[in-house]
């Protein structure tokens, strides 16, 4: 993060040069060095602005940055008034482009990644949600091990949430599973418990949506625990607003 900091603000540097050298080569001193110092005043003092006054100016917080960097330029660099303005304009549109096109590619990586990680659209919207409600109940991020039941039913009953808390549905949801009558060798009671279905929520497309060991699944979706050096799979068979219903599919040894 650091590296990517230094480079941009290198980036910039070099632009400011060449902006100090066609408007006003004349006056102004544009050697790199002290123009590096002045773009890293100048990334600072804008990144405060955007920080404090973009919650209450939205977009006009353009204006006291543009200031700002015209202030910097006649301070540090000897530029007239004038040649400031005429310098700080270009810059600041370069400065903008390049932020939008770091965003643009940060989202092309972000959807490349979701792509080869198998994750629907929506998930991310759908997991924030998840990780507010465990926040504002529990006070912290899910975890493998489910909360008590008293827990649960004290911090849900004042704080309502679309996301329900299912404590009391959690054995329920176990008692539900379906089990093979005859596993021969099999350790599926044991292996059954290493599933935490820890909530239940309706997507945004109305679909219901279980979270099983802090993973969303919807019916038809597989999950599996490993047990005993053995892999247990399951699918989903019913999602209801109190119930998860699954059917074990296979088992098979692993290292």
């Amino acid at each position: 993060m650091f590296v990517f900091q230094l480079a941009e603000i290198l980036f910039k540097a070099g632009i400011l040069c060449l902006l100090l050298y066609l408007v006003a080569r004349h006056e102004a001193d544009y050697s790199f060095t002290k123009v590096a110092m002045v773009t890293a005043g100048i990334t600072l003092g804008n990144l405060l602005m955007e920080v404090f006054l973009r919650h209450y100016i939205g977009w006009l917080t353009i204006i006291p940055i543009a200031g700002f960097v015209i202030f910097m330029l006649m301070q540090f660099c000897w530029l007239s008034f004038k040649k400031a303005v005429l310098v700080t304009v270009p810059f600041l549109a370069v400065c903008i482009l390049l932020a939008m096109g770091v965003t643009a590619l940060q989202q092309h990586a972000d959807a490349a990644l979701d792509n080869a990680l198998g994750v629907r659209p929506g998930d991310q919207e759908e997991m924030k949600e998840i990780m507010k409600f465990y926040q504002q109940n529990f006070g912290g991020l899910p975890s493998s091990t489910p909360a008590s039941t008293e827990d649960i039913e004290a911090s849900a009953r004042p704080k309502p949430t679309p996301l329900k808390a299912v404590t009391e549905i959690i054995p329920q949801a176990i008692s539900s599973l379906e089990l093979p009558t005859s596993a021969t060798g099999v350790n599926w009671l044991s292996a059954r418990t290493k599933l935490n279905i820890s909530g239940i929520m309706t997507g945004k497309k109305g679909n219901t949506i279980a979270v099983v060991n802090n993973r969303m699944v919807e019916v038809g979706d597989r999950v599996q625990v490993k047990y005993n050096h053995t892999l247990y799979q399951w699918e989903v068979q019913s999602i209801s607003h109190d119930n998860v219903t699954l059917k074990p599919l296979s088992v098979q040894p692993v290292n």
